[in-house]
């Protein structure tokens, strides 16, 4: 006889909804299935965990800042950890405890004010997995720095876009290799330049994010040109908030179409990471063609104080969420 299950469990024999996908035939193979069903009358009060996006944002930006950054409430993921594990090769102190709760994660990091290494006979090896914001994210910071690198990530990551960024980089005088992973990336005397840059519109905005994190190391003033827009302006903006959080001075000069970024030296900050209220999502009916009667139910998102909030940021708490949905690829 099968074990008791509990409230709201129900146990059955091997079932398969048609799901379009070769993992139809993993999921028939698989029994029990288990059918979640939510209680009558559900209340609860959720804590979204941290945004992804903003946890690898300033990452990197502690790393480009001199001294020692503190992020309050990072999210613990495959991607912050491919992230960690990047800086931690090219020399960049990351110290990450391992709370029971990411709510209460604390991270260190120790920024060099730039990245350097590696040599062109002994490039840095950086395996970015199948993070797309570290792809684009780190190979703009290390065509903005003084390292020789190699990138290189997961099958599926080889096949995604990054040739507008890697366009862009090598029209800015970068040292830039290959237009897909893998990348080969090695510095250029004095760094980058100033610039004015013009990006059609990107296949992701993480490729404007990735020029802005460039322009942070520039020599002059960067413009960068958007004629025809960007996709997911909203991760925009919180690239520039995160740059300001660090000191930077960066801004759009004309709304969702031209930003300006000046040079200023990125100091050590504390931030906290906000929660991703896109994390917040109910669980699907088993059975979308019979979805359970509704009940009636309720759902509070916790927010926390943020008596120091800044662009958008706290300074020593955390604050609002502002990712409202998952970053675009």
């Amino acid at each position: 006889m099968a074990p008791h299950a509990p409230a709201g469990i129900r146990r059955a024999g091997p079932r398969c909804a048609p799901l379009g996908y070769a993992a139809a035939h993993m999921a028939a193979a698989a029994a029990p299935w288990i059918e979640l069903r939510a209680p009558r009358g559900l209340a609860a009060t959720v804590v979204p965990p941290g945004s992804k996006s903003l946890t690898n944002r300033a990452l990197l930006y502690a790393a480009l800042a001199r001294g020692r950054s503190t992020l309050h409430g990072p999210l613990e993921s495959d991607d912050t950890r491919v992230m960690r594990a990047a800086l931690r090769a090219l020399d960049v102190p990351v110290h990450a405890g391992s709370p029971a709760d990411d709510r209460d994660a604390v991270w260190h990091v120790e920024g060099r004010g730039g990245l350097h290494g590696g040599t062109a006979e002994a490039p840095i090896e950086l395996d970015v997995a199948t993070a797309g914001t570290a792809a684009r994210f780190l190979t703009a910071a290390l065509a903005a720095g003084q390292v020789h690198a190699h990138v290189d990530g997961s099958p599926r990551m080889r096949e995604r876009p990054m040739a507008q960024l890697t366009a862009a980089l090598r029209a800015w005088g970068a040292d830039v290799r290959g237009d897909r992973l893998p990348l080969r990336v090695a510095p250029i005397a004095d760094g980058l330049p100033g610039a004015h840059l013009q990006l059609p519109r990107p296949d992701s905005s993480q490729f404007v994010s990735a020029l802005l994190i460039a322009a942070a190391a520039a020599r002059a003033p960067v413009t960068i040109e958007l004629p025809d827009g960007t996709p997911a302006t909203p991760y925009v903006d919180m690239t520039l908030a995160i740059h300001r959080a660090f000191g930077g001075e960066a801004g759009w000069t004309a709304p969702g179409r031209a930003l300006k970024v000046c040079p200023a030296p990125l100091r050590a900050a504390t931030v906290a990471i906000e929660p991703d209220a896109s994390a917040a999502t109910p669980i699907s009916p088993p059975n979308p063609t019979k979805p359970p009667a509704p009940t009636p139910s309720r759902c509070r998102h916790h927010e926390r104080p943020h008596p120091n909030k800044t662009e958008g940021f706290a300074t020593e708490a955390p604050p609002r969420g502002v990712a409202r949905a998952t970053e675009p690829a």
